[in-house]
């Protein structure tokens, strides 16, 4: 009884800090993505979807990053292994546009979508000093929006949140892929 007891203890002060929080990084390390174990990330969803009021306040708050590509020059959308992963995780994660960071910085949504499309850098590839513009094929950019706009709208409906909210989360994800929400009486 003492050990459950003090597991759930552990388990709402976890919660805590996680709702305290203005962000949440939640770090991937290369052996997740070797194995392609997408198990952690997925419990780790399923736990702030564990109550409405867990779910709301994490809205917005989550930046996943990934360990242990720091000394490799290529962006995570050059490595072949990350692509695959995160498109293993863009399967298991419907609701990963509630969840995930708007707010500057972040490169979470950036990063799901550009490896999970064509990239080529224009006018050669940036460096850590020089920053160079990618091209990348919107219409699979398209096909990743559209599906999670589907996890998004699955969650603001059992949040009971209005159209207006989920617009609002919609637009900063849209911002966050590098593209201008339409103007509000086009929307």
């Amino acid at each position: 009884m003492c050990n459950s007891f003090a597991g759930l203890q552990a388990y709402w002060a976890l919660n805590k800090m996680i709702v305290e929080s203005s962000y949440v990084v939640y770090v991937l390390d290369e052996h997740d993505v070797k194995t392609c174990d997408v198990s952690r990330l997925r419990e780790f969803f399923d736990r702030l979807r564990a109550t409405k009021e867990l779910a709301y306040e994490c809205q917005g708050k989550i930046e996943i990053s990934f360990y242990g590509y720091d000394d490799d020059p290529r962006e995570l959308f050059e490595i072949e292994e990350v692509r695959n992963y995160v498109g293993l995780l863009d399967a298991v994660l419907p609701e990963l546009f509630f969840f995930a960071r708007t707010g500057q910085p972040t490169y979470t949504l950036r990063t799901f979508a550009l490896c999970q499309t064509n990239v080529s850098w224009k006018d050669g590839r940036s460096t850590r000093t020089v920053t160079r513009e990618v091209e990348f094929d919107t219409d699979k950019v398209a096909a990743f929006f559209g599906r999670h706009c589907l996890g998004l709208n699955e969650i603001t409906d059992w949040l009971g949140m209005s159209i207006e909210e989920n617009k609002e989360i919609t637009f900063a994800v849209f911002k966050c892929l590098g593209f201008n929400p339409p103007e509000e009486d086009d929307a």
